[in-house]
């Protein structure tokens, strides 16, 4: 699950540009469903949330491949971009301060077929309307109990409407209200970096800066070329060979080498055939959780009950997540019965304490009563 360094600033510099094409910078207030509010600056100018369309089609696969988009609201209007649009002309949605409302949805979860009989997860969202006609979604939350899930959603959305200075019962963008906890000081670059979203009826974790399974693709295809060349180098050496013995010897080699080489190739051939530009690193269901699960060539979380690691663990197994810092590398990982997880590693510490919170909240709603008491216990 390690990521290289490069790729996670790549991923920042381009979260940036479409930041700074939005009229908003990287350090500009951030609201975001999963984490709250954060960011450096302040004002009602280039308040940025972050936000998914409600998609037509509602399947795993369109879900999977939906990077989401930033909002950016303030007096001047709103604009709309893509995740990582990167400097491409945002779309304009509002000319002038725009009418916002929010409605709060009780959603039906589909059945998780391969979760024991009656477990199940109840789910609430909370939409923005902006001018009432464009409708965005700006989260989820699931819980065993509907009271909790939807509890968390108003609590979000009343969170939401102070930080944009939204009164319930008017329109219209207004003064921000004053922040009743100290803000994160985390950038949006930094908050976007994973998300947790349901498809289908699993929850899945994903790192927006990973390619997946295309991550390795370079190193499989040098490696290929590699073992080609000393499959090519080596029949010809055992050709031209006079003696037979050394001659039957290099066949040999050239022969596994050979069969190394396409075993390389098909493995590089399947790493090109993934489609998505982000990594599922675990999923939850209604009963189990599963770290690093198998993913088809577009991206959808296979959701039976076993991963690359192993057997999926039941939510009651789920101990901690800790944050375990070096150097300028924070990483989150979860202890459960069975060892300890490296989850994703961060090169921001409020980042990952932020996500370690967020995802510890989480499981604990999924739980059964009697488990978070057990787990309490332990």
């Amino acid at each position: 699950m390690g990521l290289r360094r490069k790729r996670i600033l790549d991923f920042g510099e381009r979260i940036a540009e479409t930041l700074v094409g939005l009229g908003s910078s990287e350090a500009a207030p951030w609201f975001d469903g999963n984490l709250g509010a954060g960011g450096e600056g302040t004002g009602a100018v280039g308040r940025v949330v972050r936000v998914r369309a409600r998609l037509a089609d509602g399947s795993p696969e369109a879900v999977a491949a939906d990077d989401g988009h930033w909002l950016c609201l303030g007096e001047q209007g709103g604009t709309l971009a893509s995740l990582r649009r990167g400097a491409a002309k945002p779309e304009v949605i509002a000319t002038s301060a725009p009418r916002c409302t929010f409605t709060v949805r009780d959603e039906t979860v589909p059945e998780d077929v391969h979760a024991r009989k009656g477990e199940r997860f109840q789910a609430s969202s909370l939409e923005l309307v902006v001018d009432g006609s464009r409708k965005f979604l700006v989260g989820e939350w699931w819980a065993r109990d509907a009271k909790v899930a939807r509890a968390r959603a108003e609590a979000a959305r009343d969170h939401l409407c102070g930080w944009l200075g939204v009164n319930l019962a008017g329109p219209g963008l207004g003064e921000p209200a004053a922040a009743q906890d100290e803000p994160r000081v985390l950038s949006a670059t930094a908050m976007s970096r994973l998300i947790l979203r349901r498809e289908g009826s699993v929850l899945v974790l994903r790192d927006m800066a990973s390619r997946g399974p295309r991550e390795p693709v370079g190193f499989e295809l040098t490696f290929t070329m590699l073992l080609f060349f000393a499959t090519i180098g080596l029949g010809w050496a055992a050709w031209s060979s006079g003696d037979s013995l050394p001659a039957a010897i290099l066949g040999v080699v050239a022969v596994v080498v050979g069969l190394a080489c396409y075993a390389s190739a098909h493995i590089a051939r399947h790493s090109l055939k993934y489609q998505l530009h982000n990594e599922a690193l675990l999923y939850l269901g209604a009963d189990r959780f599963v770290l690093a699960p198998w993913v088809n060539r577009e991206g959808v979380v296979d959701d039976k009950p076993q991963g690359r690691y192993g057997a999926a663990l039941p939510h009651s197994e789920w101990r901690d997540v800790a944050v375990e810092s070096s150097a300028d590398v924070h990483r989150l990982v979860l202890s459960t019965d069975h060892g300890e997880y490296e989850i994703c590693a961060f090169a921001d510490s409020v980042a990952a304490l932020s996500w370690r919170d967020y995802l510890m909240q989480c499981v604990a709603d999924l739980q059964p009563e009697s488990s978070c008491e057990d787990s309490v216990e332990h």
